[in-house]
């Protein structure tokens, strides 16, 4: 009875807290005051397409003229779009839409998207069907940050976690590539999940996906020359904001603490371990798409707040347990810590975050080599019950017979 009380309290607690904090996340993030941010950035890439201007440069005059505001009081002024050049049809439009409306056409069209995400995945896992879980969701950092920022991250996590879900429940290989080479195209780094695919024996899934990206990737190239490509990789080779607090991935920690070069070494180390781990054990379709989602996040230049939505899916296919409750816990800090108080206060969100991404890689693993091994062990098993059947013996016990002994 102490104890159900005490469930109870805690879970009631917890409830509170999460309400608070999506109180106070809501506040910031739609805050009308908070300028265009990211969004400006599409808006800039889209007036400079239509004008037949650098879609990858920064102009000023173009900025002031579109509203557009970076929104952080760092002094680094604005930043470029750089997603790839596929986007730029998707961006193009921008120039003749006033960009407030268009903004918070994005944010309607955001929270649906992810209210349906949310949606199908509690609908896979009823299990996790509970008030809190869906206190949870609306608490996620990433959530909130999406729509503070203006980014599209929500379209593309609709296409992930279709193609999860697919994978998982082993139906249409080949649609799942198609949404994951969508995906691949407007966020490269994830182009880790069908190579891993790949290796991992789920060749049609893998094939098409990366057909799918490649053609798709094809298309700018064609209609406006390589030069395109050449604007875009300036760009991003000339970004230089990979240490902002809310970069989550390896090599943002690194560039924090001042060791860049060895974030980039042990990110391409532990895509190689990766690649080694899932050509060795062949996992499940499922698996494979884990290891690949995890470690294109932590291997990722930039892998924002809102990147860690992908790893959503993934910790709620899991009986929770207490790691499982860290991953999740950490997923819900915060994230305007980092942009409202003074710069000379750093709150390390970003590291705890990329631990958990790390600790849900560990758990997969685990998993992974957990079943492995008792795979082996069960035809063994099998062999020794064929050659010395178990025999009752008394109420309910078996004895196994010994060779050694007579009759």
């Amino acid at each position: 009875m102490r104890r159900a009380v005490a469930s109870s309290w805690t879970q009631g607690a917890l409830g509170a807290v999460l309400v608070i904090s999506i109180v106070v996340s809501a506040l910031w993030a739609l805050n009308p005051d908070r300028g265009l941010l990211d969004f400006g950035s599409f808006v800039m890439a889209g007036e400079s397409q239509e004008r037949g201007l650098n879609p990858y440069a920064v102009d000023q005059r173009l900025a002031q003229s579109t509203g557009y505001d970076f929104g952080y009081e760092d002094g680094r002024g604005y930043s470029p779009n750089l997603n790839p050049p596929i986007s730029l049809y998707l961006f193009r439009p921008l120039a003749e839409i006033d960009p407030e409306a268009a903004r918070t056409l994005l944010t309607v069209a955001s929270v649906a998207l992810f209210a349906a995400t949310a949606g199908a995945l509690l609908r896979r896992y009823r299990w996790q069907g509970r008030p809190l879980m869906l206190l949870w969701l609306v608490s996620l950092a990433g959530f909130w940050y999406v729509l503070w920022l203006g980014q599209i991250y929500m379209a593309l996590l609709a296409l992930g976690v279709s193609a999860w879900l697919l994978l998982e429940e082993e139906q249409r290989p080949a649609f799942a590539g198609v949404l994951i080479g969508l995906l691949v195209c407007i966020k490269p780094n994830f182009g880790i999940w069908p190579l891993l695919l790949l290796l991992g024996g789920q060749q049609r899934t893998g094939l098409v996906a990366i057909a799918v990206a490649g053609v798709m990737s094809a298309i700018p190239f064609a209609l406006e020359g390589p030069s395109i490509y050449g604007q875009w990789l300036a760009a991003a080779a000339g970004y230089e904001r990979t240490g902002l607090p809310a970069n989550a991935s390896i090599i943002g920690t690194a560039e924090r603490l001042g060791v860049a070069e060895l974030g980039y070494a042990l990110a391409v180390a532990l895509v190689a371990a990766a690649a080694a781990f899932v050509l060795r054990t062949r996992p499940s379709a499922k698996d494979t798409s884990a290891i690949g989602i995890l470690v294109a996040l932590l291997v990722g230049p930039l892998t924002w707040t809102g990147y860690t939505l992908f790893a959503v899916p993934l910790l709620m296919s899991r009986r929770w347990q207490r790691w499982e409750l860290a991953v999740a816990g950490a997923m819900v800090l915060p994230v305007w810590l980092n942009t409202t108080l003074d710069r000379a206060t750093w709150i390390p969100s970003a590291e705890v975050v990329g631990a958990s991404l790390m600790l849900l890689l560990a758990l997969t693993v685990r998993d992974v080599v957990g079943r492995a091994n008792a795979a082996v062990e069960a035809p063994a098993e099998r062999r020794s019950e064929h050659i010395w059947p178990r025999q009752p013996r008394g109420r309910g016990g078996y004895a196994t017979p010994s060779p050694w002994r007579d009759g």
